[in-house]
């Protein structure tokens, strides 16, 4: 069974990572140019802030809520996250919908941090969700060590 530290590095792996993408990079790619990347609904800064909500609230979820179903969805949101970092670095679909042309083929520090975590909350997470949370131990009732000093 996976126990506390490792539930704990998957609530970690999620929350640590607001923006999925840097807000800021070495290839001059600066927070305003990410919000200059926009479609008619959605900028690319405004996709990254929905990710980081959405990932918080996995995090959160596997913190008020430990199970197989919360591991799940804080596996699917890393997945998520994973898949787009990668397939926008190597593949230029466009713009797909209400997404922005987000294609950036290059890497840099912050896009491979990013990635890592991302790859960390997966394997965290798919961990819980393959062995499971452990249940909190429950004494049966009876007597406690305090009741028999009392007699």
């Amino acid at each position: 069974m996976v126990h506390g530290p490792g539930r704990l590095r998957a609530e970690r792996s999620a929350a640590d990572r607001p923006y999925p993408e840097p807000p800021l990079s070495p290839t001059s790619r600066s927070r305003g140019d990410y919000e200059r990347v926009r479609s008619d609904l959605l900028s690319q800064a405004e996709l990254f802030r929905l990710e980081g909500i959405v990932a918080i609230g996995a995090a959160a979820l596997l913190l008020v809520r430990p199970g197989r179903v919360t591991a799940l969805f804080a596996l699917l949101v890393g997945g998520a996250g994973a898949v787009a970092v990668l397939a926008y670095t190597y593949v230029d679909p466009g713009a797909l919908g209400p997404l922005p042309d987000m294609y950036e083929p290059v890497w840099f520090l912050e896009k491979v941090v990013s990635l890592i975590a991302q790859l960390i909350a997966v394997v965290a997470a798919g961990a819980l969700v393959v062995r499971g949370i452990p249940a909190r131990s429950h004494r049966a009732p009876g007597p406690g060590p305090v009741s028999r000093l009392v007699r």
